[in-house]
């Protein structure tokens, strides 16, 4: 079996940067060792690459099939506007949708990213995730305000889901929203989805007052697509501690944005040996919405489950996670 041998000014080894180190990958690329403080000969016999070489990147949240909205929604605008700008635009062909999508899917292998955790709203990209390089866990939203049509709302995304797993991909209902799934909804979900969900969570703090006071710029959502909330629950608690309780059945959670989530709610989660809280950072896409950033240094302090995600070209610049770090 030939081998080879491959250095840089650093080796990211999934927990440390290592100096002087070697990556030793079969005639197959597959990485058989990770030698640390090499000897010079050893270093000089290697190939050499200026910069970092890491492990592939993963991309934990993600709207592939919103790529065809870049550069079409206003920055800075709140998340109220940004929902609505995305709901009128979003309607394209599903050739249009489609060519965006590959598009962003190359981009995403050619940054180094090699898996994705993709919200889906229909199964236009099937077809690209078949034949992509990257590794995709589908998620597959639901989400509606009339308590009569639960069960279509469950069937809607159970078409879909069917339409992946027909084509040999992952896929899993999740509830999109707090502010877009009621209870009874919330918790058909979670039983069909043990092993996992994710939900966009706080994304601002108007969602908060949406629960505690029945007030803030939700309502105007729900105004201007008419939609009616005469059975939305006031619990006068924030959106996380309404809805936290009805996940009874998902073993793995994955909390996307929290931009309003207190100190003392990441702590509660923590401390909940029940689930497997992930914290999921987008943190270009808070900065293109509303210019505003979660309170990472509450994650830090008391969470080693903090990934990151890209949310959409709908609003970021691009599908990068080096982007997201760096920002």
């Amino acid at each position: 079996m030939s081998i080879r041998k491959l250095t840089a000014d650093f080796i990211f080894d999934g927990h440390q940067l290592l100096k002087k180190a070697i990556l030793i990958l079969d005639d197959k690329g597959v990485v058989i060792d990770c030698i640390a403080n090499a000897d010079e000969n050893a270093l000089n016999e290697a190939e050499y690459y200026e910069g970092v070489i890491s492990p592939g990147f993963v991309n934990a949240h993600c709207h592939l099939e919103l790529s065809h909205l870049h550069k079409k929604t206003p920055q800075h605008t709140g998340l109220v506007d940004f929902l609505l700008h995305v709901i009128q635009q979003r309607s394209e062909s599903v050739e249009n949708i489609q060519e965006a999508a590959f598009t962003a899917d190359q981009f995403m292998y050619k940054e180094g990213i090699v898996a994705v955790g993709d919200i889906c709203n229909t199964d236009h990209t099937i077809s690209i995730k078949k034949n992509s390089k990257l590794y995709y866990q589908n998620f597959i939203e639901v989400f509606g305000f009339d308590l009569n049509k639960v069960k279509e709302y469950i069937h809607a995304g159970s078409i879909v889901q069917k339409a992946f797993y027909d084509n040999g991909l992952l896929a899993n209902l999740v509830p999109h929203a707090p502010y877009s799934v009621p209870k009874e909804l919330f918790k058909l979900i979670d039983e069909l989805s043990p092993n996992i969900i994710s939900i966009h969570n706080q994304e601002c703090e108007d969602e908060n007052i949406l629960f505690q006071k029945k007030e803030g710029d939700f309502l105007r959502l729900y105004a201007t697509l008419r939609l009616h909330i005469d059975n939305f629950n006031l619990s006068e608690k924030t959106s996380l501690l309404t809805y936290y309780p009805w996940i009874t059945n998902s073993q793995n959670v994955i909390l996307v944005h929290n931009v309003a989530i207190s100190k003392e709610e990441v702590k509660l989660l923590c401390d909940d040996k029940k689930h497997n809280i992930f914290f999921c950072i987008c943190a270009n896409a808070n900065q293109y919405i509303q210019q505003k950033m979660p309170p990472i240094e509450y994650f830090m302090e008391a969470s080693n489950s903090v990934i990151i995600g890209t949310d959409s070209l709908a609003s970021n610049h691009q599908l990068s996670i080096i982007a997201e770090l760096k920002t």
